[in-house]
């Protein structure tokens, strides 16, 4: 026949959250796991039901009516934080007066992996809560590569629209990111301003210096129109040498002639390389479609 401490030896290995009761109620033995969960606070010595909260069955007060729910499953709850709630079964131990209290944490097993950093070898090999902390563990993986690839794709998304809506010499919007900002202005039904610019004898420019001297004029002459009007502007190159500049909520034209005489001459000022290098300010309008 087993003795008692065989018995206990094998309980910390078969079922690790395991108390065993003396005929007072007061634990004797607590398993190697169910420890690890108050560590700074032994089990051994205290009453089960001041550990313990028994919320199912209820009225029960004393060890002898705990005793009497022997094979039936118990609901309880740490009486102190975290106050993690725990399945149970009690049987009768070896010796007279004595019972085994067999404890697992059910569903919420996931959040007390969590809360006690416990891990596989805190569980029976056989324990089905080795397979679910498997389980979850596979899922925490898949969800953290779902989510990084997830983050690569919309990285990829944004940069491939960000490139259909940019001119990739000056940077600017293109004539595409210059037609979906008027359709959505037009669909608030918001008044707006437009200007149309472009670069009087910018061909002279390439024939003369160059293309390298006229693609840098570009860049300049857009530098200069990004730093001289807002960032609710919209400052695209719709052409070689055509640009269009969009003003949210511009009152007038005057203000807008003001605007693009401004960019006219910093835009002068800052081309030497060009020799001369003028806006066309022609075409500029409010409207409110």
């Amino acid at each position: 026949m087993m003795d008692q401490a065989a018995l206990m030896q094998a309980m910390d290995v078969l079922c690790p959250m395991h108390l065993v009761l003396g005929p007072t109620g007061h634990v004797v033995h607590a398993g190697p796991t169910l420890q690890k969960l108050r560590p700074n606070s032994p089990m051994i010595g205290r009453r089960f039901l001041e550990i313990f909260d028994l919320r199912r069955p209820r009225a029960i007060t004393s060890i002898d009516g705990l005793r009497a729910t022997a094979g039936t499953k118990l609901h309880l709850q740490f009486r102190d934080a975290p106050k993690t709630e725990v399945k149970g079964l009690l049987v009768a131990g070896l010796k007279e007066g004595q019972s085994i209290v067999n404890l697992s944490f059910g569903i919420s097993v996931v959040d007390a992996v969590s809360d006690y950093a416990l891990n596989s070898s805190d569980f029976a090999a056989t324990d089905l809560t080795i397979e679910m902390l498997y389980l979850v563990e596979a899922k925490s993986a898949a969800m953290e590569a779902s989510r990084k690839l997830n983050l690569r794709l919309q990285g990829a998304m944004i940069a491939a629209e960000e490139q259909a809506f940019t001119d990739t010499l000056t940077g600017l919007k293109n004539r595409r990111a210059m037609d979906h900002v008027l359709a959505r202005h037009m669909d608030w039904g918001t008044r707006f301003g437009l200007m149309q610019i472009d670069l009087d004898w910018f061909k002279a420019v390439n024939d003369t210096l160059g293309h390298a001297a006229g693609d840098h004029v570009l860049q300049t002459v857009a530098r200069v129109m990004v730093e001289e009007t807002r960032e609710s502007d919209t400052v695209a190159r719709v052409g070689g040498d055509e640009f269009v500049v969009i003003l949210p909520h511009a009152k007038d034209g005057d203000a807008m002639e003001g605007i693009g005489r401004q960019n006219h001459s910093a835009t002068v000022t800052a081309n030497s390389v060009s020799g001369r290098v003028m806006s066309h300010l022609g075409k500029y309008w409010v409207s409110h479609i």
